[in-house]
């Protein structure tokens, strides 16, 4: 029979260090299953598609499966808050895990891109759970080392996802490749349901209308944006998504006020500290479709490369990303104040590495931007300890599932708003001028927006973020001297 606590003080204070360990075990399981998923499918859906006769609809699928996963992560933070966190994980999870089955079975384009789009909806009404299970079961000088291998864990996860199924694949194996990583959510899940109590849950409708409309925002917005490098802004259905997406977002918003218990609590947003932690992680996590997808492009159109040098161009990283979250995680908790500091240092290391990939060419040796690569791969490590505290610290308990989810929410807008950005000034520029001057433009344009956002978020940090952490802190300091005082 499984226990239950009256608050998530209790959990935290009375639950076994036992339990405790086997449901983190869980959640480094469900981290090494959303990035194995993610990667896998990446690896293989063009050849999939090119099986299926679709080969020009990568963008599409891509655009779509990123919207999808964008749109669940606030949902998922809202049912946290309605059935708690141990039944998102147990319902989205096993959703996942037969989707991924009926994936594997899937031989045509429409009924492939259906469940695709499914099983990343699935996926991301868990994705920010074992943020939030972590925060709720370890106290929080515990909680930024914990967060760090779980981010080691996502970089293992894709890892295994890549090699997995492209060894599956060249193996003739396609259901293995898209299946192998429902092993983890196979573990992960049982582990966290059977060993997580029960915590009161804050009973409430869920706001469909507000789901339909962040659905049709999203949705509208960002086809748009995806279309526009092929039809041109001269298209009027390239504006009519544009404006059609705003006028959804605008409704959205009025919505989400008037409703009692909304998808989105719009009263965050009053909390200045919380809202600039959300845009300082949007800023620094555009980069990343830079790095996935443009810098293996670069390899290979400007210098040369072959697909197994642009294949390996993020392996150093990996490896720091798997070896020192823990560590630096155990750097920011030794003393008050270095989350700001890792903010920093997380930011910098966008700026200087993309900064550099600006330059890349013909003449640029591969071992240079694999250099780059890993020094951003440090700057993330910091990244991954300090980001989800840093938000947490503003939230009170009630607003953990949601915030936390909110705090995801803001991660994937990123990627998909980054990917449309991206997309539009290569486009653009390597077709304005064709060729490889075209070429070098336009990459060159994609690393410097990267570094700039790098610049931004670490400007945000310094002269912002920390003069008014410092503030916070000190006022509470104070309450607290003058609360013993008046014992």
């Amino acid at each position: 029979m499984t226990l239950s606590y009256t608050s998530v003080d209790e959990l935290r204070m009375k639950l076994p260090a036992s339990k405790k360990n086997l449901i983190f075990i869980g959640c480094l399981f469900m981290m090494l299953s959303l990035a194995a998923f993610g990667l896998s499918l990446s690896t293989i859906q063009q050849p999939l598609l090119n099986e299926m006769g679709q080969p020009g609809m990568f963008s599409l699928v891509t655009v779509l499966t990123s919207i999808a996963m964008c749109l669940m992560t606030p949902v998922g933070g809202r049912i946290s808050d309605m059935i708690g966190g141990r039944q998102v994980i147990l319902i989205f999870g096993m959703l996942t895990l037969v989707l991924s089955i009926v994936l594997g079975f899937c031989t045509s384009f429409i009924p492939f891109v259906i469940v695709r789009i499914l099983c990343a909806m699935a996926t991301g009404a868990f994705v920010s759970t074992p943020f939030l299970l972590v925060r709720e079961i370890y106290e929080n000088n515990q909680v930024p080392s914990r967060m760090g291998i779980l981010t080691a864990a996502l970089s293992a996860g894709s890892l295994i996802g890549s090699f997995g199924a492209g060894f599956f694949a060249d193996h003739q194996m396609m259901f293995l490749a898209i299946v192998f990583p429902s092993i983890f959510l196979m573990i992960g899940i049982p582990l966290i349901y059977m060993n997580l109590p029960k915590l009161p849950t804050h009973s409430s409708k869920f706001d469909f209308l507000g789901f339909l409309l962040l659905s049709a925002a999203l949705t509208t917005l960002f086809l748009a944006l995806n279309y526009a490098g092929q039809l041109t802004f001269h298209n009027p259905l390239i504006w009519a998504g544009i404006i059609s997406g705003i006028v959804f977002f605008v409704l959205f918003i009025f919505v989400e006020k008037k409703k009692e218990t909304p998808l989105i609590n719009m009263d965050l947003f009053s909390n200045k500290l919380f809202s600039l932690v959300l845009l300082i992680a949007f800023l620094s996590f555009c980069y990343l479709i830079a790095m996935n997808a443009y810098a293996p492009l670069a390899v290979q159109e400007l210098m040369n490369g072959t697909a197994a040098e642009s294949g390996s161009l993020q392996i150093p990283r990996a490896i720091i990303t798997i070896l020192l979250p823990g560590l630096v995680g155990t750097w920011v908790v030794k003393k008050q104040g270095r989350i700001w500091q890792a903010l920093a240092i997380a930011s910098i290391l966008i700026f200087i590495p993309f900064l550099g990939m600006v330059f890349i060419g013909p003449n640029m040796p591969v071992w240079f931007v694999m250099v780059l690569l890993a020094l951003n791969g440090i700057g993330d490590c910091f990244r991954s300890v300090s980001i989800t505290p840093a938000a947490q610290a503003q939230l009170r308990p009630d607003q953990l599932g949601i915030g936390t989810s909110l705090l995801s929410f803001a991660t994937s807008l990123a990627s998909v708003f980054a990917s449309s950005v991206y997309g539009l000034v290569y486009d653009g520029l390597s077709q304005a001028t064709p060729g490889l001057q075209g070429q070098i433009e336009g990459l060159d344009t994609v690393f410097l927006i990267a570094a700039g956002t790098g610049l931004i978020s670490f400007l945000l940090v310094v002269f912002v973020y920390r003069p008014w952490i410092n503030k916070q802190r000190e006022e509470q300091e104070k309450a607290q001297a003058e609360a013993s005082a008046a014992k």
